[in-house]
């Protein structure tokens, strides 16, 4: 099995919190992180069918990134690397927004669940007609290995027509897609701002931190 070790950007403190879960889950994180981008790739794609991030969109977020981030080395089959990249390619992803997005809906803790508005457990009717979970511990585990992110999926798609993947509320460092009226910048956001900021205004508020964060 041929193996490729990259480089991503990921926030130092969102890293060792998932990096502690699974130390006390006894579970290796390459190879976790391997098995569940290999399965995600797929409805990644599918979700971003259709929509390609700007360069504006593209140096907005991955300037988030490397302002947020820490570089991390992850081994993982070179099949999945090279899937991830041509999603990357397709999308003109930044895929360290992926890698960030993807841990924190891994985690899905209390500040994730509070933007999105998703319950923490999956009892009740918000989740009635969904797969029940095995009696059987290991076959449980199987159940969250096989498709770690069925709940929460089920619940954005059910409950808020969402995909994991673009629905809106998470900083830039974390946005696998967004749309040019949420790019400071573009002419699509200046246009939709125009009746609210003078162009003084919309400098100060939208620009200027650019400006003053640009490496």
């Amino acid at each position: 099995m041929e193996m490729r070790k990259i480089s991503v950007r990921v926030g130092d403190k969102l890293m060792g919190s998932f990096q502690a879960q699974l130390d006390a889950l006894h579970v290796k994180r390459d190879a976790y992180l391997d098995h569940i981008i290999s399965g995600e790739v797929v409805y990644l794609r599918a979700e971003l069918a259709g929509k390609k991030l700007s360069r504006k969109g593209r140096r907005y977020i991955a300037r988030d990134v490397m302002r947020t981030g820490k570089l991390f080395n992850l081994t993982i089959r070179k099949t999945t690397a090279d899937a991830l990249d041509s999603v990357v390619e397709e999308s003109n992803m930044v895929r360290d927004a992926f890698l960030n997005r993807l841990i924190v809906m891994l985690r899905c803790g209390e500040t994730l669940r509070s933007i999105w508005n998703v319950p923490r457990t999956m009892d009740g009717p918000v989740f009635r007609g969904t797969q029940g979970m095995p009696v059987s511990p290991l076959e449980a585990m199987e159940e969250l290995r096989a498709d770690p992110l069925y709940y929460l999926r089920t619940f954005m798609k059910e409950h808020h027509n969402e995909g994991l993947y673009t629905t809106a509320g998470l900083p830039p460092a974390f946005c696998c897609y967004l749309d040019d009226l949420a790019i400071p910048g573009t002419t699509a956001h200046i246009e939709l701002m125009t009746d609210l900021l003078s162009p003084d205004e919309y400098e100060k508020k939208y620009l200027a931190p650019i400006h003053q964060s640009a490496p």
